[in-house]
């Protein structure tokens, strides 16, 4: 997801760059981390996270596994994905996960922003889960 996407949903009118880390291999399972940053201070925006969950085949499963993480009950979207409020560090995040079967696997797609949850963004946030769903 390149920055201006990420930027309309979670960071308003801030100036973002990307920092794409290199694949983390842990055994047969892969994860892809690319990390937003304020362009002026490179202090971290949110991550994206895009990782396979060998094994497993239910949407609703990973789905119910990925909202443990909340601190208040998910607001769905449609398809596969929900955001809700993180909270750590006493600091309040937006999370964001979208979980598809996919060539023989399970993946998943978890975003943060380094703001609250804002209900006036949903169609934000439905936006950017469709973009995720249709690259898993």
């Amino acid at each position: 997801m390149d920055s201006a996407e990420y930027k309309r949903a979670f960071s308003g009118d801030r100036e973002l760059i990307t920092d794409e880390d290199a694949p983390d291999k842990d055994g047969n399972a892969i994860s892809y981390t690319c990390e937003y940053l304020r362009t002026s201070s490179h202090e971290p925006a949110g991550t994206l996270v895009v990782f396979a969950s060998p094994g497993e085949r239910s949407e609703k499963t990973s789905l119910k596994t990925a909202a443990t993480i909340c601190s208040g009950a998910p607001k769905f979207l449609p398809g596969n994905a929900f955001y809700c409020d993180y909270q750590h560090d006493q600091y309040e995040y937006t999370y964001l996960a979208v979980v598809k079967f996919s060539h023989g696997e399970m993946r998943i797609a978890m975003v943060t922003g380094d703001l609250a949850p804002d209900p006036t963004r949903a169609d934000q946030y439905t936006s950017v889960a469709k973009s995720l769903t249709e690259r898993l």
